[in-house]
């Protein structure tokens, strides 16, 4: 399963959860903006990899203790090679889609929550 959300106007971002780029039948290749890794960055997933439009924003999910070594040195290459060099990585916390001001803190209903913004992509 692979999400795909309109950015903004005529722009889009692509969440593919750990679909390979080959296996996700339609997106609109030639206005994306913002990226998640697939698989964390996994080097067998890149395949099909969509070109970056314009800022290039891409982030890299993983965890502090990231066992499996994500995102490997093939698919780091790769994504840059297509674009992708504005980089976040979520180790360092939870990050938003956003090249400008951004809300940091998330409603959670009153409750304990941990998905506070952390960063963001700046203005480029």
């Amino acid at each position: 399963m692979a999400l795909f959300v309109r950015y903004r106007k005529n722009e889009y971002a692509l969440l593919p959860g750990d679909a390979a780029f080959k296996r996700i039948p339609y997106y609109p290749k030639e206005k994306l903006t913002a990226l998640v890794a697939s698989h964390h960055g996994s080097r067998g997933s890149i395949m099909g990899m969509p070109l970056a439009n314009k800022s290039g924003m891409l982030a890299y999910s993983f965890g502090v203790g990231n066992t499996h070594n994500h995102a490997h040195k093939e698919a780091v290459i790769a994504y840059s090679n297509r674009g992708w060099t504005n980089t976040l990585e979520t180790q360092n916390g939870n990050i938003a889609f956003s090249l400008g001001q951004i809300i940091r803190q998330v409603p959670c209903g009153g409750h304990k929550c941990t998905l506070n913004i952390i960063q963001n992509f700046g203005l480029v």
